[in-house]
């Protein structure tokens, strides 16, 4: 399965979803092929940039990785390509996670580096994508609306408060 097909079939639905056969709950797990395998950097190169283990852990040498790969004049689709393609197999080798896990794992990876990768040029900040439970969202909404603020800038306030107190 090419890449950008992989990424198309991951951004449909909901922000990301599973549009292809191969990523549907049941029908197992496949690692998507660049859609320019023998370009520069390889997928090899493109890993050794990663961070090791679970690059979702690490997302300061992510966004290095991808300050890497712009600084070498990749673009933005060929980035997020080879970063999917290089990140996938360690999602295919964790015994841990089931197919649908494994899939659920790579469109969270997807978004994100779909984000950092898109992001305006800021280069100072990197995007963190954290879960929550559905009471604590409605917490920070109720709150940064009482604020009369965007969510991501209450949130981004209220860790600045926190953390320099």
């Amino acid at each position: 399965m090419k890449t950008a097909a992989f990424v198309l079939a991951l951004g449909l639905a909901g922000g990301i979803a599973a549009a292809s056969p191969a990523l549907a709950a049941g029908a197992g797990f496949e690692c998507p092929t660049p859609s320019e395998p023998g370009a520069r950097p390889t997928i090899a190169d493109v890993q050794k940039l990663l961070p090791s283990g679970d690059s979702m852990d690490d997302p300061a040498k992510l966004n290095a990785a991808i300050g890497t790969l712009r600084q070498d004049g990749a673009k933005a689709p060929y980035i997020i390509d080879h970063l999917i393609a290089a990140y996938c197999p360690t999602v295919a080798q964790d015994g841990a996670l089931d197919a649908e896990a494994r899939t659920a794992k790579m469109r969270r990876f997807a978004a994100q580096i779909t984000s950092l990768v898109y992001q305006l040029g800021d280069t100072t900040r990197i995007i963190v994508s954290v879960p929550l439970p559905p009471e604590l969202l409605q917490s920070a909404q109720a709150a940064a609306a009482k604020a009369k603020m965007p969510l991501d800038a209450w949130i981004a306030q209220s860790m600045t408060s926190s953390l320099s107190e």
